[in-house]
């Protein structure tokens, strides 16, 4: 078959360019159905994260609803005021065993004082031997330093009723800076 008329003239078909876009947009619409259909019939919930984000939208609505009451109620100085202050410079993160360290020697040098003073015992859950055990485990040079600085100011205070807790104090001292270097038992 040939394009050609009767006459030998050349036919040629045009399509306007809307009813391309007509055929382009039923097309279109097509595809989306089937989508649609294909979704539905495995499951799937196209809506899931318009629905999330309406609900995020509403909930930040909400909350800028509530800002407002407070700022037109407050004033911007309260809003201002509460705002955080945190400065990451500033940041500091704690490996407490060094802290329980130090909380223990002082907590134990703190009951002999009280002996020392009231002369009335206190119980303690935990043999001398296994505090000292646990301390020289958790110490460090900072424990030691304070160690000797406690048995240095209970020194100072030339009472000899303190006599045992400043006897304690260089004892916790000489026992950690000898278990500095080690690893714990």
């Amino acid at each position: 078959a040939s394009a050609t008329s009767s006459d030998g003239a050349l036919k040629v078909s045009t399509v306007s360019s809307v009813e391309l876009q007509n055929v382009r947009q039923r097309e279109i619409k097509h595809i989306q159905q089937q989508i649609v259909v294909l979704a539905r019939y495995a499951g799937i919930d196209l809506r899931q994260d318009g629905r999330l984000a309406e609900s995020h939208q509403a909930i930040a609505k909400q909350l800028q609803t509530n800002i407002d009451n407070t700022t037109a109620e407050f004033g911007d100085e309260l809003i201002t005021g509460v705002l955080p202050r945190f400065d990451t410079r500033k940041a500091r993160q704690f490996d407490s065993y060094w802290n329980w360290a130090r909380q223990d020697a002082y907590e134990w040098i703190q009951q002999t004082i009280e002996v020392c003073i009231t002369g009335v015992t206190t119980d303690v859950d935990v043999s001398n031997k296994e505090r000292l055990q646990q301390l020289q485990n958790r110490a460090d040079v900072q424990l030691v330093q304070m160690l000797a600085a406690t048995a240095k100011i209970l020194g100072a205070s030339n009472k000899d009723v303190l006599l045992p807790a400043i006897q304690l104090a260089q004892s916790l001292h000489d026992a950690c800076k000898s278990t500095l270097k080690s690893y714990p038992d």
